[in-house]
């Protein structure tokens, strides 16, 4: 396979306003009078404790007694809060502190406005999938891809964003070099899956950001730690554990997002990557690749997206409307005379969910949309879109061979006014892929060569340096071997960070409203 340029992701993000409201406490506090009955010239009795409105958590399994102590110091037990293992209550003032001291209770919290304080950047991220939604026709689709497991093999997820409802984000293995730190295996400390993740299956009702198959499963593979450095033995250890688990319960993983990729001009029946997305192909995972962040000047697409088994994927600019009378492929996006993409999808701008803290999130700040969110444009987002409209297609269709699959997205696309080597059939979309018949089984079967790879020229040929999880650049530091596909953040170039032949294939990561 020869030396290798690296494997690379993209993203770009952007900041925004939402408007502040207050939620009123749980009651307001009462004063209980009381007065004797009788002869005028009765002596008054005295005021009651004003009783003051708290939120009583309970210690394990002691949430009855922590309630009858209540009652004995003279409180009234309100409704109960599950969720801490709790009970609202009212209680006089000087009752608090033996309510703390009880081994009964664990917390006692007194009740009061609060400020509901709403992301300022919910308005900006739920417009972005607005538009990403209508343009790519999972807004007029019937199905959200429901069932249907997304395998993620990026830089690991964390559960923001909508992603931390049940079901929709299943940690898988970690196989980065935080592997071994209980604290950060499986989590997102580059800020790159994350985001993905959120344009796949993402759904919060409260900033109104969704992605394009909310009902879809997202199983996260994590390969690369905060310095985004991987491997291709890392990547390879991820799609053989892809393979080896498809099946097991509560994944169901009929796709594999792949934002990332090889830039060289290697054949890609020699190519090692290449020949393990073609096992996963044949097994019935379908392979969504990256094409690439190379622009006009690509010689070929990244691999494994160069293979023409697997769906890759090329990015288009929106102008931000969801017509795509007005869409171009995008500038950074690779295209090629000889294996162009199969379809372009949505990667200019687009608004997914932030991870605080996380590399990129403290290196390109003027990428952030309010709290909860980030900017990004490249290949990445673009395969990202594309893996969960496939899961909305094996939703309808769960019988669909990966053949069929790609066929379908191909024929309901719309075709742009740019050449077929930089957009393939066009600009996805669900909606007039779910109203096509079902591509007939041997018309549709892809025939191209198989990748055959001379396994031990090729483990020869990489070398010890290319495999070792090396130090790689973003504008100057290597990483093992991949690189990132991403030109720009926060208007700042990465000079193609470099890792083992990998580069995660994100364009940009600005502070450049759209």
């Amino acid at each position: 396979m020869g030396s290798r340029a690296g494997i690379r992701f993209g993203i770009r993000w952007d900041d925004g306003q939402r408007p502040k409201r207050s939620l009123l406490p749980l009651a307001a506090i009462s004063a209980v009078l009381a007065a004797a009955p009788g002869a005028a010239h009765a002596r008054p009795m005295p005021l009651a404790p004003a009783a003051v409105d708290v939120v009583v958590v309970a210690a394990p399994a002691r949430t009855d007694a922590a309630e009858r102590l209540t009652v004995r110091l003279g409180g009234t037990v309100g409704e109960p809060l599950g969720i801490v293992r709790g009970f609202t209550a009212s209680v006089p003032r000087r009752a608090i502190k033996r309510l703390e001291r009880s081994s009964a209770v664990r917390a006692v919290s007194r009740d009061g406005a609060l400020d509901l304080k709403s992301d300022p950047g919910a308005d900006a991220a739920a417009a972005s999938t607005d538009v990403l939604r209508t343009a790519t026709g999972a807004s007029a689709s019937a199905f959200d891809g429901a069932g249907v497991g997304v395998a993620l093999l990026d830089s690991g997820a964390v559960d923001l964003g909508g992603l931390g409802r049940p079901g929709a984000l299943v940690h898988g293995p970690d196989f980065s070099s935080e592997a071994s730190n209980r604290e950060l295996a499986g989590l997102d400390t580059f800020g790159h899956g994350t985001h993905l993740a959120g344009l796949i299956s993402g759904d919060d009702p409260l900033s109104g950001f969704q992605g394009v198959a909310p009902g879809a499963r997202v199983v996260s593979v994590k390969v690369a730690g905060a310095d985004g450095v991987t491997s291709l033995a890392q990547v390879l250890a991820g799609m053989n554990w892809v393979r080896d688990h498809r099946d097991d319960p509560g994944l169901g993983i009929r796709v594999l997002n792949l934002s990332l990729g090889t830039s060289d001009d290697a054949d890609y029946k020699k190519d090692l990557l290449a020949w393990a997305a073609e096992q996963l192909w044949k097994d019935g995972i379908a392979v969504v690749a990256s094409a690439g962040n190379e622009g006009a000047g690509a010689q070929a697409l990244d691999m494994p997206a160069a293979d023409p088994y697997v769906i890759a994927v090329g990015a288009t600019d929106t102008a931000s409307t969801p017509d795509p009378a007005d869409d171009r492929v995008a500038d950074f996006s690779s295209r090629s005379a000889l294996r162009g993409p199969d379809v372009v999808a949505p990667g200019t701008g687009v608004v997914s969910v932030r991870v605080p803290g996380s590399t990129l999130d403290e290196e390109f700040p003027g990428a952030r949309v309010g709290d909860g969110f980030f900017r990004g444009s490249g290949t990445s987002q673009a395969a990202a879109v594309v893996s969960g409209l496939a899961a909305r297609l094996l939703a309808q269709r769960p019988e669909l061979t990966n053949d069929q699959l790609k066929a379908l997205l191909k024929a309901g696309a719309v075709d742009l006014a740019d050449p077929a080597s930089a957009d393939g059939s066009g600009r996805v979309d669900v909606a007039r892929s779910e109203a096509l018949a079902t591509p007939d089984a041997r018309r549709s079967a892809q025939k191209w060569p198989a990748s055959v790879p001379d396994l031990k020229r090729l483990l020869r040929g990489r070398g010890k340096k290319e495999l070792d999880a090396g130090a790689g650049t973003w504008s100057g530091r290597r990483w093992s071997g991949m690189k990132w596909n991403g030109r720009r953040w926060s208007g700042a170039r990465w000079a193609g960070m470099k890792w083992n032949g990998m580069k995660w294939l994100g364009s940009a990561w600005d502070d450049t409203s759209r």
